[in-house]
């Protein structure tokens, strides 16, 4: 399970998550590994994300392309 925080303060926005991927194939044991969730883009964009890290890195793509070339 992911936890991502947002909080709005007076001079600007604090995020927050935790860095635990994990994954599992069956009945095998599951793994566990730091992972980075929070990515600022161009200066302009906080993008966090959970869940598949493949759907994470499309959606970020998007995103990234249009912030950078709107």
């Amino acid at each position: 399970m992911t936890a991502i925080v947002g909080i709005l303060c007076k001079k600007g926005v604090v995020i927050g998550s935790d860095s635990s991927a994990t994954s599992s194939a069956g009945p095998h044991r599951t793994i566990e590994q730091t992972t980075k969730k929070i990515f600022v883009i161009d200066g302009k964009c906080i993008f966090a994300g959970s869940g598949p890290v493949g759907l994470n890195q499309r959606l970020f793509d998007v995103v990234e392309r249009n912030i950078k070339n709107p």
